[in-house]
């Protein structure tokens, strides 16, 4: 879809282009206008004859097909020209700092190609025996419409219906599946620039955070590469979930205004701090900090990003199913 979008934006871009140009010198195509040297002649006799023959003129002896294709014509554009290919992709530097600096990373599609279903969906399995898996499959699945329908309304709203199918399970149970299953099939597809990155951070002094709408114990594995983990609360009685949220997710705008108050409180510099995000629904996030990153962004987070110059990058990421051999099933 993103290489979609650049190949339309591009032709779109060079459309645009053609059209302006045609604007603007279209006039000289329509207008009945007939070009004399009268005047210059004119002035030209005036000259000595020994100037005459220093500065020759002639209009006939100009190849004016020549002059106004290959010199006059590219002459006018040459410094736009000379500013397009000076322009490059922005770059992210990551420099140490005396004060404090951030770096904050989302997990779905950012780190992680997966999302909240999936994850779900991959300790659910590890949890039935295979001849239940059809029916969770179509439980999940079927419901897809109405997920979507909803993560377009508000994420929030998503995630408090999705959380739901957590009503019953048993705390030490997921806890167990996550540790024995999705650990490992999450490790498999995390991106190593992803890693990497977040080390670059740690290694220059900043305190790196981990935001997302996953269930605290899904981000559990990736926990030890950052300093800080936020992540949706589930709400839990008598060691059992009850499918409720303990606080609101923290999604959307929730995300910027907790930023600025962690900052804030911290004394962060936020002017100085990175923000690392593939959806358009993180944009009061990227907005927040001084250097926002976009990674594999969705096509509006794409246009948005090109528009105001942030940096673009790709992280590329385990796709497929991950070599992991289901346990028995875990004790609810």
């Amino acid at each position: 879809m993103r290489d979609l979008v650049q190949q339309v934006d591009r032709d779109r871009g060079r459309v645009e282009f053609v059209r302006r140009y045609a604007d603007l010198y279209g006039v000289y195509t329509e207008a009945e206008v007939i070009y004399t040297d009268d005047r210059t002649v004119e002035l030209w006799n005036t000259l000595t004859k020994g100037d005459q023959k220093r500065f020759p003129f002639d209009s006939t002896d100009v190849d004016w097909r020549y002059y106004l294709q290959e010199v006059h014509c590219p002459a006018v554009t040459a410094g736009l020209r000379a500013l397009s290919s000076a322009r490059t992709k922005p770059k992210v530097r990551i420099r140490e700092r005396e004060q404090l600096v951030l770096a904050l990373f989302d997990v779905e599609g950012t780190i992680l190609p997966s999302n909240v279903v999936e994850s779900y969906v991959w300790a659910r399995l590890a949890d039935l025996p295979w001849d239940q898996w059809p029916t969770e499959l179509v439980s999940v699945f079927g419901r897809i419409p109405s997920y979507l329908l909803a993560d377009r309304r508000d994420r929030g709203e998503f995630l408090r219906t999705f959380f739901r199918r957590y009503e019953g399970a048993s705390v030490e149970g997921v806890d167990r599946l996550i540790d024995e299953v999705v650990s490992e099939f999450m490790l498999q597809k995390v991106s190593a620039a992803a890693v990497r990155r977040v080390r670059e951070h740690r290694a220059a002094g900043h305190r790196t955070i981990m935001i997302t709408a996953a269930a605290e114990p899904f981000v559990r594995p990736l926990a030890p590469l950052f300093d800080v983990v936020i992540g949706a609360k589930l709400e839990v009685k008598d060691g059992v979930y009850t499918g409720f949220m303990a606080e609101p997710p923290l999604v959307g705008e929730a995300r910027g205004a907790w930023l600025r108050r962690y900052a804030e409180v911290e004394g962060a510099d936020l002017k100085q701090s990175y923000a690392y995000a593939d959806s358009h629904s993180d944009l009061a996030l990227l907005r927040a900090v001084g250097n926002p990153v976009v990674v594999s962004p969705d096509a509006a987070l794409l246009r948005l990003a090109k528009r105001r110059r942030w940096p673009i990058e790709d992280w590329r990421m385990s796709g497929g199913m991950p070599r992991v051999r289901f346990p028995k099933p875990a004790v609810r």
